[in-house]
């Protein structure tokens, strides 16, 4: 589904923080449980590991009908992240598996992609329902998919259709997972001391060409990470 052409809007106010009472957009590990640790609140900022799957979980704190809202990730061409919806239902034809059952029985969420403003943005829409009822209406996944910055924009249509209310911006470094058991740890971290001061190996998380404290800084950013 197309989107009109909006103005571009990049500054945000705090007070945009909430709005129907309540809605509000966070960030989980791919549980849907474990909440992602995030620099800032309005503007979130996280380093991840390339191939890393997060949820973004729509929630309010009360009932009633929201006027809706979106996600977007901003200039996807550039395949560093995407957003993902679940399971295409052909009778509602929307993406049903990522509504919760609190969203109500009209909530709805459609895929959107087009231009805002000079930024080509591709994501998804919600649709509220007047039977909605408070916890968690809407659900997206993440994917980090190339190296480089990702931003994901939520933003909610009570407040405003040109300024999102909260703006998330990834950076996407090389996956430190390097034992690939699905966690930066230890074992990690002996692989980069094996490797140190080596050429052509898979610890060259940096791409320089030989192992070395920048490796280092990358795998300790990322310590204790979910890789998937």
């Amino acid at each position: 589904m197309a989107i009109p052409r909006l103005a571009t809007h990049l500054v945000l106010v705090t007070a945009l923080s909430v709005a129907h009472g309540g809605v509000d957009c966070c960030i989980f590990w791919s549980d849907a449980n474990t909440p992602l640790d995030l620099d800032g609140e309005v503007i979130g900022s996280r380093a991840l590991m390339v191939s890393a799957h997060l949820t973004f979980v729509i929630a309010s704190d009360m009932p009633g009908l929201w006027q809706g809202g979106c996600l977007l990730v901003t200039n996807p061409e550039d395949l560093r992240g995407c957003l993902v919806a679940r399971d295409f239902n052909d009778l509602t034809m929307d993406w049903a598996g990522s509504r919760y059952p609190e969203a109500g029985r009209s909530a709805r969420v459609w895929r959107m992609a087009g231009w805002l403003g000079t930024r080509q943005v591709a994501g998804f829409q919600f649709i509220g329902s007047d039977d909605a009822r408070e916890g968690r209406w809407f659900c997206i996944d993440y994917i980090a998919q190339g190296q480089g910055l990702c931003q994901v924009e939520f933003y909610d249509f009570s407040l405003s259709y040109f300024t999102p209310a909260k703006v998330f911006v990834f950076t996407h470094d090389p996956n430190s997972d390097l034992d690939k058991d699905g966690r930066v740890s230890g074992k990690d971290l002996a692989i980069v001391g094996h490797s140190w001061r080596q050429a052509g190996t898979q610890a060259d998380l940096d791409q320089d060409g030989y192992i070395g404290p920048l490796d280092l800084a990358i795998l300790a950013r990322h310590w204790l990470d979910r890789s998937k």
